[in-house]
């Protein structure tokens, strides 16, 4: 089934006493992805076209209940960045590969790539 659009994937999750750590993949795909081994298989490629809001979108629609207790994203940062109230109060870690951004809220690692 062709679609495009942002889509994001989760691997499994991983439960250390009562606590897990959901890795979620978000990109912008043209086809929908089937299973988790398909998941597995998605290569992220630069390019353009990112959004943060996703993220917080898919927490707020599928997490209400249970959000994150924190969230890393780790990106070269050249997307627009949404509001700080997209966040939900929920503390966020930018781990960036590029030293020309500063996301405007939040706190900021970097990475040599």
């Amino acid at each position: 089934m062709e679609k495009a659009g942002y889509k994001m994937g989760s691997a499994m999750p991983k439960n250390t006493d009562d606590k897990y750590t959901q890795m979620s993949l978000f990109d912008y795909v043209d086809s929908d992805v089937g299973d988790e081994d398909e998941f597995r298989m998605i290569r992220p490629e630069g390019g353009g076209g990112t959004s943060f809001e996703i993220i917080f979108d898919h927490i707020r629609d599928f997490m209400a209940d249970d959000p994150p207790v924190s969230v890393i994203i780790l990106t070269d940062g050249w997307a627009p960045f949404p509001d700080v109230s997209a966040a939900m109060d929920i503390p966020v870690l930018w781990v960036l590969t590029s030293e020309d951004v500063q996301p405007p809220w939040g706190k900021t690692a970097r990475i040599a790539v």
